[in-house]
């Protein structure tokens, strides 16, 4: 601000951004001299009130920028770990779905080859009459029928695991 008043005498008042408020007058010392220190002064210790501030704002944005690039890190990190685990627990489902199906495989066939030992064993009881049947083959066709019953899944311990673990097929 500019006031003027004509006293002949040299007035300069200088109001800092900080609120100080310095004036000098025509006086022994050269007015233009001492106020050039003082405004020097005034505007060295705002340049450096500045500068901090400069710095503190740029310290808290890097703070900033570095916690967001370790949160997207973290999101980057938690979606892959999800993925990962869906790709293995697919791969599990996968697994699990060849080996019943294998054991599926396995006993059909274990199914038809007692079903033929069955009818081999019908053809030899037909074949051969009662009178002819000694203890030896007695026992060997007992022994023959157990057999194709183990081989059967259908007559043997299989059947009661297949419905147990029913619920687990998927």
């Amino acid at each position: 601000m500019f006031e003027h008043f004509a006293s002949g005498r040299l007035q300069l008042v200088v109001s800092g951004i900080r609120g100080a408020r310095h004036s000098w007058s025509d006086g022994k010392n050269p007015l233009a001299a001492t106020a050039r220190g003082v405004v020097a002064l005034e505007s060295e210790a705002d340049r450096r009130r500045l500068q901090r501030e400069a710095e503190e704002r740029a310290r808290v944005e890097a703070e900033h920028r570095r916690r967001e690039q370790e949160a997207e890190a973290e999101r980057r990190r938690v979606a892959e770990g999800t993925v990962r685990r869906s790709a293995q627990e697919e791969e599990r489902r996968r697994r699990y779905q060849l080996a019943l199906e294998r054991d599926l495989r396995g006993m059909a066939r274990r199914w038809a080859v007692a079903g033929h030992v069955r009818a081999f064993l019908g053809a030899v009881e037909e074949a051969v009459p009662l009178g002819e049947r000694h203890e030896g083959f007695v026992a060997w066709l007992r022994w023959a029928n157990d057999r194709a019953t183990a081989l059967d899944p259908l007559a043997s311990s299989v059947l009661p695991r297949i419905r147990s673990s029913g619920s687990r097929l998927s």
